[in-house]
């Protein structure tokens, strides 16, 4: 992944750009130290102080695996790509002078160590932390981010920001036999979905790195989310092209 930034999220507080990742010292992260970085990830605090909106919510990595991704940053090749600030409309600063005013650290003291293999306490660490299902598989309130529905029960509607036609609708994907996709899914054949990769053309879900994972952690994250209260929400089908209908 180039990491350059400039996906911008259109949402109702207004048009937030990703930011460049790379080392690059004009545009990038080549002025920042590991230790902002870190602090950024962890705490929510960018290198200029201010509270960043917690639009990633990776505050639980594991001090083994916070460093891993610092490091993996400073592998990458520098690339000038100076990107837009945020557009932040009249909605968007009373939200971020209200309830994003403050930091979002760690609800809890993240382990020192990543638990390893096939085990609901694995999988729990991989979901909630690190590949961050629940941030997309939850209905969340546009405004504040704010998680609205059942954790992991789906969510219904991201309407592409350049083509109002298209939407998609991340699925449930707890264990309700009605409407959870692993509700009568195999975990060999959870573990399957993953190495076939994109399936649907244009899909958000990061499948080219997912479908890299390793086997023990797919199970982990099945265990983990069999676990989970099962949710009986149905959001419809995963993608509505307007357009077309």
């Amino acid at each position: 992944m180039p990491l350059v930034g400039g996906f911008v999220f259109d949402i109702p507080p207004g048009k937030f750009y990703t930011r460049n990742l790379t080392p690059d010292s004009a545009t990038g992260l080549g002025n920042v130290s590991d230790k902002a970085i870190a602090r950024a990830l962890r705490y929510g605090v960018g290198h200029d102080g201010r509270a960043l909106l917690p639009f990633m919510e990776m505050q639980g990595l594991a001090d083994d695996d916070l460093q891993a991704v610092v490091s993996y940053l400073r592998t990458m090749p520098p690339v000038q790509h100076p990107v837009p600030p945020h557009q932040i409309n009249l909605l968007g600063k009373v939200v971020k002078a209200t309830a994003l005013s403050k930091p979002v650290g760690p609800s809890s003291t993240p382990p020192t160590r990543a638990p390893r293999g096939a085990s609901v306490e694995t999988g729990r660490y991989l979901t909630e932390s690190v590949a961050l299902c629940w941030a997309c598989h939850t209905e969340r309130n546009p405004m504040t981010g704010a998680l609205v529905e059942p954790r992991f029960g789906g969510t219904k509607g991201f309407t592409e920001s350049d083509d109002p036609t298209h939407s998609w609708s991340p699925p449930n994907i707890t264990s309700d036999p009605e409407t959870g996709r692993i509700g009568k899914m195999s975990e060999d054949r959870f573990v399957a979905r993953f190495r076939d990769g994109r399936l649907i053309a244009g899909s958000p879900m990061p499948w080219q790195a997912f479908s890299k994972m390793d086997e023990q952690d797919l199970r982990a994250i099945y265990r983990y989310l069999k676990s989970v209260p099962a949710v009986k929400r149905d959001v419809g089908p995963p993608v509505v092209d307007v357009g077309k209908a």
